[in-house]
């Protein structure tokens, strides 16, 4: 009676061990399709992202190629109407990018510094030890430049920290890379406070600089264009 009892008893118990490892292995399984779907899921949101960024590549150059022509017919009506500006306006795009300013403040400062005339210069009298003004066998005043270019970079001050290459400074494109790493540099040294990196940038460290310089940049119609969202 026993035996027959003992043998019922290992016969339930074979039969719940081998239900219990029958749900095992389903569990095993579902894991490994949920982890199958996890992944395919994961791919399929990947391939979903890319798929919108390369919708929206596709669409900006097509909205650039409906607008080329346009541009290009710009380009052509720029040019014949000022090539210098055009060439200025292009130098100070890529230098704006080079040294992170706007490119149409930079404008704003060479509009006040130069009107846009790459040969513009500004001169200091030479003096004697004593302050007076030296003159030549004509009873002339000996004038010596001071500050040159689209953007005035001043050569005393400035010569020897950026090894200034003096036969150049009238070159648009090197003029600007003078003028922008000198302005990066006062933007540098003044963080939120444009007015007194400007006001450094014409006066240097002086107390009784021009301080009229900053809102004169400010008041340009290029300095309005400047977007502060950047």
């Amino acid at each position: 009676m026993k035996s027959k009892s003992l043998r019922s008893l290992l016969f339930v118990g074979a039969g719940v061990l081998v239900h219990w490892l029958a749900i095992m292995v389903l569990v095993f399984v579902i894991q490994g399709q949920w982890t199958k779907l996890k992944y395919k899921r994961d791919n399929i949101r990947d391939l979903a992202l890319e798929l919108r960024d390369r919708a929206r590549q596709i669409e900006k150059l097509t909205r650039r190629t409906q607008d080329y022509p346009k541009l290009k017919y710009l380009q052509g009506v720029f040019e014949a109407y000022d090539g210098l500006v055009y060439q200025v306006a292009l130098a100070a795009h890529a230098k704006g990018e080079k040294y992170k300013i706007d490119p149409f403040l930079i404008l704003a400062v060479i509009e006040r510094e130069s009107y846009f005339n790459p040969r513009a210069t500004s001169y200091k009298f030479k003096r004697n030890f004593d302050g007076t003004i030296v003159f030549d066998e004509n009873d002339q005043s000996i004038k010596l430049p001071l500050a040159m270019g689209l953007m005035q970079v001043n050569y005393g001050v400035w010569k020897d920290e950026l090894k200034i290459d003096l036969e150049r400074i009238y070159e648009v494109d090197y003029n600007l890379d003078l003028g922008c790493r000198i302005l990066h540099h006062y933007i540098q040294r003044n963080p939120g406070d444009l007015s007194k990196a400007l006001y450094e940038y014409c006066s240097g460290f002086m107390t009784d600089g021009n301080f009229a310089y900053p809102a004169r940049v400010m008041s340009s119609n290029y300095f309005l264009s400047v977007d502060w969202g950047s």
